[in-house]
């Protein structure tokens, strides 16, 4: 009996294993993108309609202003038209400070969905992932599997079977040592 270099020996319980731990994940991080996606889009929209509220309300100063001004030109008063300028400035500050939040809401909302896009391709990582280890660890147990079975098939068709150690990183050990031992015991009484 060779060592054998296959990746998926008991393809039933490696699988099984597997596609398991895989379905925990991908269920727990659905369920994470899940929220994450309600989430972001609730606070799209609640963003989207205070973007709105906000340029409807840079409109209506705006128009505001302007009607000020146009007044104050037709307005004889050297006193008016001193203050529009400083009005007029104190306006546009806040215009533009309105107009960064804008900018910053937005950036915000933007925000939300690449979040929900890491934790997909988060998800799709750690499926890999897991997957992968899963393919290792269950070839840790279905390795010493395989070698038994065919260790006891050669005792119960009466052939020497050939003994070899596991790998460092087996599993199933010591019921791989009780099969020697029975190889032994059965070769004494041969």
């Amino acid at each position: 009996m060779g060592i054998r270099k296959r990746r998926i020996l008991d393809r039933k319980f490696q699988v099984k294993a597997i596609a398991t731990a895989a379905a925990i994940a991908l269920v727990s991080f659905s369920f994470i993108t899940l929220l994450i996606l309600v989430f972001s889009l609730k606070n799209r929209a609640d963003i989207g309609a205070e973007r709105k509220r906000l340029e409807k309300a840079i409109e209506t100063q705006d128009n505001i202003v302007n009607a000020f001004m146009q007044y104050s030109m037709n307005a004889q008063s050297g006193s008016l038209r001193l203050s529009i300028g400083t009005v007029k400035k104190d306006h546009e500050e806040s215009m533009d400070a309105i107009k960064r939040h804008i900018d910053a809401l937005g950036n915000y909302a933007d925000g939300y969905f690449i979040l929900l896009i890491a934790a997909i391709v988060m998800t799709i990582i750690v499926i890999i992932a897991h997957s992968l280890y899963m393919v290792r660890l269950t070839h840790r147990i279905s390795g010493p599997v395989f070698v038994m079975l065919g260790l006891i098939q050669d005792m119960i068709d009466g052939e020497k079977p050939e003994f070899r150690d596991l790998r460092d990183k087996d599993e199933l050990k010591e019921l791989y040592a009780k099969i020697v031992e029975l190889g032994g015991i059965m070769k004494g009484r041969r």
